[in-house]
């Protein structure tokens, strides 16, 4: 007979056997190191038994029935170095990690302590304690499944129990598994996660996407692409709308001021698809910021446009509108040509686009050197691309003809570069007091939730979706373990 030791003595050793303590004493020494402790029993019948006829029963005092306990076997099956960095990672990023497994106890608790999860009575909850919770208050077990990242010797319901309590107070909930004794708890969850190498069909059928190399590790780098992408998201629009809006407003107020319509229809077309577009794209290709995993997770029911994305692009809007205005009044005191000053409007434009690309690149810290000059080959291709672009649409004889433009002298071309970094310029002092009003708890503008919303990754691997205020990621023991043991029992799940 082979089992978990505690259920092997129960047909080895009467209650109150001596030797029984024996052998729990070192039953539980090793499950202490972190080991997965199984027992080994035996006893003599004879050919012709039949244990259909004869069913197993607990050891009595004196019974010739009893089975004798012969060894424990100790299984080293650390997690790996990459999970535990992985759950420290996580943890950091607002997501609580549980691990739900059918391990001892204390082999249970020995390993979550090694992972760095929340163990407040210094002991893992069992499966026995949860049924005895439920039984007297759902609101306990709500209070117990929060405050607890370790639970042992659980059997399927109770994963499930764990994952429907979290999803009853409102948390977003993911859970990982591989057996088929997961698919419940997998269904259940917000976002299940079956393993790729070691999951079983049902598993991953129950499933709402599998991870390949059964690795914890994978999930939180799916979390980091996750923000990454959703910041980029936010950046493209809010780099996108001021430009929409500073054409519409420049002609609404050139028309209240009773002056030409600074950029034509052609040229507003032109700006659309030459500027808009290439530096939206390449704002998609911006790597994730050092600091993304450090962000909480926003509220689920929070909008794409928080204070911090309106504000801006109503600030940038107004910022471009006097730029364009600006510019025009400018340059019309030096006596120019109506296709020369919409030539120096809309080159305005473009300049002052590609300073406030640089803004873009972090909503809200301050624009440092990396923010110019590092971390995304393919911005500065963008601008190089523009600015050949504006080039031969100022100078080249059939642009002109095309987009009534006409070159532009040196002054001119300084006037805009000045427009340009004062755009710029203008939005990092905006930045610096948003910095300083929530340092001091009375920011305005500036929602910190807005920003990195939520872990959209549910295309690539993204298992830990945020809640309010933190989000659960729920995983069995397997997912943190050595690949070395892939082979496991129902009761080690």
């Amino acid at each position: 007979m082979k089992g978990a030791p505690e259920r092997v003595m129960n047909f080895c050793f009467a209650p109150g056997d001596a030797e029984r303590k024996y052998w729990s004493e070192q039953a539980e020494g090793r499950a202490q190191n972190g080991m997965r402790v199984l027992g080994l029993a035996c006893r003599v019948v004879s050919n012709d038994f039949n244990f259909t006829d004869h069913p197993l029963q607990d050891a009595k005092e004196g019974s010739s029935e009893r089975f004798h306990m012969t060894s424990l076997l100790g299984i080293i099956d650390p997690p790996r170095p990459e999970a535990i960095l992985a759950v420290a990672d996580a943890q950091a990023a607002g997501i609580v990690v549980k691990m739900i497994t059918g391990d001892h106890p204390i082999t249970a608790l020995a390993i979550g302590k090694t992972l760095g999860l929340q163990v407040p009575q210094n002991r893992a909850i069992t499966g026995t304690e949860l049924d005895e919770i439920m039984i007297r208050s759902m609101a306990e077990l709500d209070s117990v499944v929060v405050n607890n990242d370790v639970f042992a010797r659980t059997t399927p319901e109770h994963k499930l129990r764990i994952v429907e309590s979290l999803r009853r107070q409102g948390y977003v909930c993911s859970m990982t598994g591989d057996g088929v004794n997961d698919a419940p708890a997998l269904k259940a969850a917000n976002i299940g996660v079956a393993m790729g190498i070691t999951g079983t069909e049902v598993a991953k059928d129950a499933a709402n996407m599998v991870i390949t190399d059964d690795n914890f590790a994978t999930i939180v780098d799916a979390i980091r692409i996750g923000r990454c992408t959703y910041a980029n998201l936010i950046k493209i629009i809010a780099f996108v709308l001021p430009t929409n809006g500073g054409q519409a407003f420049s002609i609404i107020g050139a028309l209240i001021i009773d002056v030409e319509i600074p950029i034509t229809a052609l040229q507003i077309l032109w700006v659309n698809m030459i500027t808009s577009v290439t530096l939206g794209i390449v704002l998609a290709f911006d790597k994730p910021d050092r600091t993304v995993l450090s962000e909480a997770p926003r509220r689920s029911n929070k909008p794409i446009f928080g204070k911090l994305l309106t504000w801006r692009v109503s600030l940038v809007t107004v910022f471009l509108i006097l730029a364009v205005l600006g510019m025009y009044r400018w340059e019309n005191y030096r006596g120019h040509s109506p296709d020369y000053l919409r030539t120096v409007c809309v080159n305005t434009l473009v300049t002052a686009q590609v300073g406030y690309i640089f803004n873009c690149r972090n909503l809200r810290t301050a624009t440092d050197a990396e923010g110019i000059f590092l971390g995304n080959f393919w911005l500065y291709v963008g601008i190089a691309t523009i600015a050949m672009c504006q080039v031969l649409f100022t100078y080249a004889p059939g642009f002109q003809y095309t987009f009534q433009t006409r070159g532009l002298d040196a002054e001119s071309w300084v006037k805009i570069a000045i427009m340009a970094v004062a755009v710029f310029c203008a939005v990092e002092v905006d930045k610096m007091v948003n910095a300083l009003r929530r340092r001091y708890g009375c920011c305005v503008s500036a929602d910190p939730d807005s920003l990195f919303d939520a872990v959209l990754i549910m295309g690539a691997a993204g298992t830990a979706l945020p809640r309010n205020p933190s989000a659960h990621s729920l995983h069995s023991h397997h997912s943190h373990r050595s690949s070395r043991s892939r082979a496991h029992s129902h009761s080690q799940r």
